[in-house]
């Protein structure tokens, strides 16, 4: 049975988005170069990314750069050649550009940055339910409200099968409940291994 994303799940009821404008024509083209710019942003800065949000107008392209720590503000560089980088591409013309990048309170909030906590501890080949009740408690001081994680593959090299840890509320069928949802893919020694979490933030 195939699962429903729940962050799409959500989208009516207060989810909070990632790119902001509005468009008559264009609306296919603006969310292809959106894709494009994010997929230009995390290749050029390789840090702890949250989110990455472009406001539209006219003649400006504002990107705020949402991070779990300032170690990436010694990249600063990277960050002042992305006007040059974008128009070389020509996904910046006859724009004006404005970046700036905010860290985040709680970082381990986020999904994204929770399961890329996982996958990295499961490469250094850390056992798999050490990783997770470290990673349980981190999102516990970030006062969320439950968590579900599935992992799925040959865990810690033995046979394949799938993980699932529950902890807290977890109202999945409330349509009103607010989630952050994200899946990832790692390739261990072992194969590759599937991380997918969901986070019950507030209702």
């Amino acid at each position: 049975m195939k699962r429903v994303n729940p962050l799409s799940f959500r989208l009516r009821t207060g989810t909070v988005y990632n790119s902001y404008w509005f468009t008559n024509s264009s609306y296919s083209i603006n969310l292809h170069l959106d894709k494009e710019i994010r997929g230009l942003i995390k290749k050029r800065i390789k840090d702890d990314i949250i989110c990455i949000k472009i406001f539209r107008k006219i003649d400006l392209i504002k990107i705020i750069i949402y991070i779990a720590s300032f170690s990436m503000i010694k990249k600063s560089k990277d960050v002042e050649e992305l006007p040059n980088d974008l128009r070389r591409r020509r996904l910046l013309i006859n724009q004006s550009f404005f970046t700036s990048i905010k860290r985040v309170k709680n970082p381990y909030k986020s999904s994204n940055i929770l399961t890329k906590y996982i996958a990295l501890h499961l490469k250094r080949r850390i056992p798999t339910y050490k990783i997770i009740k470290k990673a349980i408690e981190l999102s516990k001081k970030s006062r969320i409200k439950g968590i579900k994680l599935r992992i799925s593959g040959c865990i810690d090299g033995k046979i394949s099968k799938v993980l699932w840890i529950r902890e807290g509320v977890y109202p999945i069928q409330t349509i009103q409940a607010k989630f952050d949802y994200y899946s990832y893919a790692i390739k261990t020694i072992y194969g590759i291994l599937g991380i997918k979490i969901w986070i019950f933030l507030k209702c």
